[in-house]
């Protein structure tokens, strides 16, 4: 049996001085790092590019035609308007197999007054 193992500890401490050497030298890295980020900030924040832009940039750039949506604005309002009815709405959804939709806060209310049902049409409790 070793010595160390025999008195149950470590018989020598670590360093100071070598602690302290490696934390001097951390600190000093990152105030360098700091430093150099400083000052990459500030040489960056004094370029300005003041050039004009040409008359390529300033054109306006359109898609080519054919231009399949003349306002899409005016069609996202219809598609939600058409989504908003089927979730607000009743309606059917296949009529040879009798699926209807209905509002949704109606299913919620059907949903609590008769339970959820399984795959054969069965409450479940």
């Amino acid at each position: 049996m070793s010595d160390h193992q025999a008195k149950g500890y470590e018989a020598s401490d670590v360093s100071v001085r070598g602690v302290a050497y490696v934390l001097g030298i951390l600190f000093v890295c990152l105030g360098l790092t700091g430093g150099l980020v400083a000052g990459m900030f500030a040489l960056f924040s004094q370029r300005e590019d003041h050039s004009a832009a040409s008359p390529l940039e300033m054109r306006v750039l359109s898609p080519p035609s054919p231009r399949l949506e003349v306002s899409p604005a005016g069609d996202r309002a219809a598609v939600e308007a058409r989504a908003r009815g089927r979730l607000e709405g009743y309606g059917w959804t296949n009529r040879e197999t009798g699926r209807v939709h209905i509002p949704i806060e109606a299913a919620m209310r059907l949903t609590i007054q008769q339970g959820w049902q399984d795959e054969t049409g069965k409450p479940q409790p």
